[in-house]
């Protein structure tokens, strides 16, 4: 959000305005993947081999659904807007 007030203050265009939100939602996103990795990572560590298994394969959904986040924002912010 910070990029995003720098910069309609610095008077960018409206394009680079949605730019700017879009890296920063990537850059939240993917802190909170690395975050949910190193978790996952942990818990693995602990509880063996079926454990590890649990983990692994219940934490593909969170990642196919940040990448369908990812998508629909970038649909979202990257629309044409209607004049």
């Amino acid at each position: 959000m910070i990029i995003c007030y720098f910069a309609a203050a610095t008077g960018y265009s409206e394009n680079s305005r949605r730019w700017f939100r879009f890296v920063g939602i990537v850059i939240f996103l993917s802190a909170v993947c690395g975050a949910l990795a190193m978790a996952v990572f942990v818990l693995q560590a602990g509880v063996g081999f079926l454990g590890w298994l649990a983990t692994g394969i219940a934490i593909w959904p969170l990642y196919v659904l940040t990448a369908y986040g990812l998508w629909r924002t970038g649909r979202t912010i990257f629309r044409p807007r209607p004049s």
